[in-house]
């Protein structure tokens, strides 16, 4: 059965998206930021995608960690504000500007 069909990546637009200073690879799981290489984890990529698809939407906390972590986080932790702060990390002090934020009571954000 095919699982996956509708997710087969044969062109090019599929594997990287260019918004602004930011291009993501989805191959290689890395960022070129202002011309800067910066390579993710796989959960840190997953994030940084999700945020970058929904640019200027506010996500809910609970539809980050279920399309991030799915079944794997615990709720009493907060797995999702460490990994958004390790992208602040990477991307917003590459860039010299802030693109991630926390909505407070809703979620996050890319602008």
């Amino acid at each position: 059965s095919e699982q996956n069909g509708s997710h087969t990546m044969n062109t090019k637009e599929n594997i990287s998206t260019n918004v602004d200073n930011i291009k993501l690879d989805y191959y290689s799981m890395q960022a070129d930021i202002d011309g800067n290489i910066i390579k993710f984890s796989p959960k840190e990529f997953a994030l940084l995608s999700l945020l970058y698809k929904n640019r200027g939407k506010v996500l809910p906390r609970k539809f980050v960690l279920d399309s991030v972590w799915g079944n794997d986080y615990d709720n009493t932790n907060n797995v999702d504000n460490v990994y958004i702060n390790y992208l602040r990390k990477k991307i917003d002090n590459t860039l010299g500007v802030k693109l991630i934020y926390t909505i407070r009571n809703q979620g996050y954000m890319m602008k």
